[in-house]
């Protein structure tokens, strides 16, 4: 069962969302449904170790599969390979160290390889620009200041326009 209410993110004509087998219990997984195929399959997470599911989160970057993981953005090289799963970046610090954070999603990478990525620093949303090449950062200038609320996680998302059918190869 989907183990959140996020929308479930579109890579390679399958759409893909964070579950497990009891809700908000380990082992968590990806459940993919392929459009044209019009099949699931469970795919794999990158070996965590002991997962907290409350700070785990399906996205995409660079048209490929993306967890994130507390501080940590994994991406899948190959959909459908769970060998191919490979820690990206991490972004170890962002200001006050007495804050707690974590990312939610990433949102546009930019062609200079910057990554927008939205998180929640004292359950406050906020939109970081974060370049993976030095390991910078910076809080955008827009940000939804409003508390957390778990019933409602939608945040910003790149929609792309198309008369092409997702199913079409």
């Amino acid at each position: 069962m989907p183990d959140n209410m996020a929308s479930g993110k579109f890579v390679r004509g399958t759409i893909n969302w964070l579950a497990s087998k009891h809700w908000h219990e380990s082992p968590c997984f990806i459940v993919s449904l392929d459009l044209g195929k019009e099949s699931f399959q469970k795919i794999l997470l990158p070996d965590f170790g002991e997962v907290d599911w409350s700070i785990l989160y399906v996205s995409v970057l660079r048209d490929c599969l993306c967890m994130m993981y507390g501080h940590d953005v994994w991406i899948m090289k190959e959909y459908g390979n769970t060998e191919s799963w490979t820690k990206l970046f991490s972004v170890s610090y962002m200001g006050d160290p007495s804050k707690s954070y974590h990312l939610t999603n990433t949102v546009y990478t930019f062609e200079d390889g910057q990554v927008l990525l939205k998180s929640l620093v004292d359950w406050n949303s906020k939109l970081i620009v974060y370049d993976p090449r030095i390991g910078t950062f910076k809080f955008s200038k827009f940000q939804n200041n409003n508390v957390y609320d778990p019933t409602y996680p939608h945040g910003p998302e790149v929609c792309i326009e198309s008369l092409i059918s997702p199913c079409s190869k």
